[in-house]
């Protein structure tokens, strides 16, 4: 199963997600990538850029 998930054949389930967080001794976001904090703070710098275009 976790080799169709890496493949992209199966969608990894949040039962799975979590029992890899916890073998791997990570957080679930880390295996996630949330927040998205770096495409937050892109969309945020892109608003503001934006913003300040229109002046």
């Amino acid at each position: 199963m976790l080799t169709k998930v890496e493949r992209g054949v199966l969608p990894a389930s949040p039962s799975v997600i979590g029992a890899l967080a916890r073998v791997l001794s990570v957080p679930v976001t880390e295996l996630t990538g949330q927040p998205y904090l770096e495409e937050l703070r892109q969309d945020q710098l892109d608003g503001l850029i934006n913003r300040f275009a229109r002046l």
